[in-house]
């Protein structure tokens, strides 16, 4: 995995931060970011500290090929810390070789607390989001199981890179 010490020193967008103090009191958290290629997954990384911790682009094929984990320790103020990782995942393209892929990087994730899915609502139109929505998740669900999409998912809603 991808570790660097000098994360710590990353400035988090103050509403994110103020919500990991209060929900994540000190316990470790893994974020599994997924979605279709250039919905914006490590863009919306990227936001979150407020800085490129990610590459990204604007190619719809998607920029990331490979799993990324950011190992981040995020000072919570008062002497409380937290160890966060998210994982940046390749996209979920609709090609049967390249999601073949994906699934395999996908399937040797052995745990992680919450499933962000990334859907760019710019793309074709509102029409296209329920499709991609539906084959993304279809997609997820065999890899994790329907009980961890509807315990672990939540769907964000992103403007791609």
């Amino acid at each position: 995995p991808d570790t660097d010490p000098e994360l710590e020193r990353l400035t988090w967008n103050p509403r994110v931060k103020k919500a990991l103090a209060q929900h994540l009191q000190g316990k470790a958290c893994t974020i599994l970011i997924v979605g279709p290629a250039g919905a914006g997954k490590s863009t919306f990384i990227n936001s979150l500290v407020l800085e490129k911790v990610c590459f990204s682009g604007t190619s719809v094929k998607g920029v990331t090929k490979h799993i990324k984990r950011v190992l981040i320790n995020v000072k919570l103020g008062r002497g409380r810390t937290c160890s966060l990782t998210i994982i940046d995942s390749p996209g979920i393209s609709g090609l049967r070789r390249a999601d073949d892929n994906t699934k395999t990087q996908l399937s040797r994730i052995d745990s992680f607390d919450l499933l962000l899915c990334c859907f760019d609502i710019s793309v074709n139109g509102s029409q296209a989001l329920p499709f991609l929505q539906l084959s993304t998740l279809q997609f997820l669900k065999g890899i994790f199981g329907e009980e961890c999409i509807k315990q672990k998912g939540v769907i964000i809603l992103t403007k791609g890179n």
